[in-house]
């Protein structure tokens, strides 16, 4: 579904504390976060558990301690990865951040889609045997070796993130934004 243009913005920058960078945003509620630790070695299972989260943005997190992520609300998205001492970090919202260096979006139109997240709730029958709680929302797909955790009910089955996108005039896409977290 394609609307009229709003008046969105991109900007970027180099920082030394991104945690101080996403101070400076504000966010709506509800808003989420993807994060990641970027692996320099093995991980055993309770480090692959602890290698990245999906969960509702708390402003108290020290981000710093993560080299990937992304946060986002209905309005506005921020990703960043490390880069070495300093954090690539990109914006895309409505409200571009006073500190950040705009970047021009040509597009003349948006349109919302969605995306189903990997896997499927587990079964309540195998919850134990799987060392989960049975109230825990908790996620398996085949194709990645551990449990996968949204912050969605613990009866979803499915768990969509809707994308908003930036389309040019030809119909390519500009940009797109991670928008909300819904069941499915």
């Amino acid at each position: 579904m394609s609307t009229t243009r709003a008046e969105e913005h991109a900007a970027w920058a180099e920082v030394d504390n991104i945690t101080a960078l996403i101070s400076t945003i504000a966010w709506a509620t509800p808003a989420w976060c993807y994060l990641e630790r970027v692996a320099q070695d093995y991980l055993d299972p309770a480090a692959q558990s602890a290698a990245s989260a999906f969960t509702h943005f708390d402003p108290a997190t020290d981000y710093n301690l993560w080299e990937r992520g992304r946060i986002f609300d209905a309005t506005q998205e921020l990703r960043w990865e490390c880069n070495h001492t300093t954090f690539h970090a990109v914006y895309c919202g409505t409200t571009l951040p006073a500190t950040m260096n705009k970047t021009a979006l040509d597009y003349q139109t948006t349109r919302a889609t969605s995306y189903y997240l990997w896997g499927q709730q587990v079964r309540p029958a195998d919850r134990a045997g799987l060392g989960l709680p049975p109230d825990e929302a908790a996620f398996i797909e085949l194709r990645i070796p551990r449990i996968l955790r949204y912050p969605v009910a613990a009866n979803a089955r499915r768990a969509q993130i809707q994308i908003h996108e930036l389309l040019a005039a030809d119909g390519s896409l500009c940009y797109a934004r991670w928008m909300t977290l819904q069941e499915a």
